[in-house]
């Protein structure tokens, strides 16, 4: 049911399929709708962003190798045809909720109804690795309601999840080594002289944090209270009382008198 024609026509028009996961392309098995990629992405480079240019590209590719030849060595004791520990440890996640969920059977082996316990109904079909929650197809990966079905056979869970979580396909990603790059003295000489532009060095400290974008979510900062009253807006210092009627929490100190 459409609440409102022409907001419905708007969003439809602004070409959904980049940004609502309900129009995702189900081929790509990914369901992320956010920019978590970049910002790992910016972390791994945080200690190198500053470096000159040249600076940079050999210590990226000095990262780069490493981090493909860390993974390739984690994965040599993985069995082949299995899933990667991540995706089972997801498994076994799932695995310790079917007491929340009630399957029903419709069609043996094939499709099932999960009622969840706050009575929402989902069908799953087993051949067709599909769930009315749309979850399973947009990452390839069985969803919740998918995982309380399958139990019923007892399956082969790699059969049922798309081969990116796979092992095979985790070495396939880093098989390839990469080769080291040649270090500045073996560089040919430029015929040309390439002069750096001018620096103009503004005021103020040098920013290093990458600017947000507007409608980025931001941290919000906790308002610091004061160490008397435990009001916000001011300090120890500058505090004039806590509020009317409340008692203070500092300790009162008893001296003992002789006689």
């Amino acid at each position: 049911m459409v609440e409102n024609v022409k907001a419905f026509e708007y969003l439809m028009g602004e070409n959904p399929k980049s940004w609502c996961r309900a129009f995702f392309d189900h081929n790509s098995s990914c369901e992320h709708l956010s920019n978590n990629f970049s910002e790992s992405f910016n972390n791994m480079i945080a200690k190198i962003r500053e470096k000159p240019l040249c600076k940079l590209v050999l210590m990226y590719g000095q990262l780069v190798m490493g981090l493909f030849y860390k993974r390739r060595n984690a994965c040599v004791g993985w069995d082949s045809g299995d899933l990667v520990p991540s995706a089972k440890k997801l498994l076994k996640l799932m695995l310790k909720k079917l007491g929340e969920y009630k399957v029903a059977g419709a069609v043996a082996g094939k499709v099932y109804e999960v009622t969840s316990i706050h009575s929402s109904v989902f069908t799953v079909d087993l051949n067709k690795k599909t769930c009315s929650c749309v979850q399973w197809q947009l990452r390839g990966f069985p969803c919740q309601h998918a995982v309380c079905a399958l139990q019923q056979i007892r399956p082969n869970w790699i059969q049922y999840c798309a081969k990116y979580y796979s092992v095979d396909n985790y070495k396939i990603t880093y098989a390839e080594g990469m080769i080291p790059l040649e270090g500045p003295d073996d560089w040919e000489e430029p015929r040309v002289t390439i002069v750096p532009p001018l620096l103009i060095r503004k005021q103020g400290r040098p920013r290093k944090n990458r600017r947000k974008a507007y409608d980025e979510t931001l941290h919000e900062k906790k308002p610091r209270c004061c160490g008397k009253c435990k009001q916000p807006g001011h300090n120890k210092t500058t505090c004039g009382g806590g509020p009317i009627g409340s008692n203070s929490t500092k300790k009162r100190i008893r001296v003992e008198v002789d006689g």
